[in-house]
């Protein structure tokens, strides 16, 4: 149950750290505002799958937790 928590995780940390790289390439936030020289659009994409990420990481151990 873990598999899709953590692939979301670390599928938004490579985009942001593709859009970091790539920032005017083709894949990257284009003329975006940043923050602290990171798109200020990918931060904004990371936190809200983080916010999807976090209850799906509680409820995986959860029920991990209650088959052992």
């Amino acid at each position: 149950m873990q598999l899709i928590p953590y692939s979301l995780a670390g599928g938004a940390g490579v985009r942001l750290g593709l859009g970091f790289l790539l920032a005017k390439g083709r894949w990257g936030y284009g003329g975006s505002a940043r923050w602290l020289t990171i798109p200020s659009e990918g931060v904004l994409d990371v936190l809200r799958i983080y916010i999807l990420v976090v209850p799906l990481f509680l409820i995986a151990s959860f029920v991990e937790f209650l088959a052992g």
